[in-house]
């Protein structure tokens, strides 16, 4: 989904990627063909290995993005879910939404996130 903020148009993306490492891989050089210079990429990832090639290709285009432990939801462990901002400047916090409900509701804790969006901090990303 596209919107305008502060006059940008900026991409929404959520996902949920595949399982098998492979459908990961080609989700992933899919999905990154198409990512403009504003964009919000969120999601369960589904991807175990932290070096693995689909994380590595995002955090190429992304840079880093906080790991936080979602799942599983009643202890979580691992960090299956992220929040990729670009330009990263513009990102603030992400957070996990743990509540009673949350842990009932999925397998998986929710991220939220605090993005700041002004033109300061795109124009100094874009050079």
């Amino acid at each position: 989904m596209d919107v305008t903020c502060e006059g940008e148009v900026v991409q929404l993306i959520a996902t949920h990627l595949g399982l098998r490492p492979s459908e990961r891989r080609i989700q992933v050089q899919r999905l990154l063909e198409r990512v403009g210079p504003n964009c919000v990429l969120m999601g369960d990832l589904n991807e175990w290995w932290l070096w693995g090639h689909p994380l590595r290709w995002i955090k190429a285009m992304f840079g880093h993005a906080p790991a936080l432990p979602t799942f599983p939801s009643v202890r979580p462990l691992l960090p299956l879910d992220r929040i990729w901002i670009r330009p990263p400047a513009v990102l603030r916090d992400v957070t996990v939404h743990r509540t009673a409900l949350s842990m009932r509701a999925s397998d998986h804790l929710p991220l939220k996130a605090v993005v700041e969006w002004n033109h300061a901090a795109v124009r100094s990303e874009l050079g």
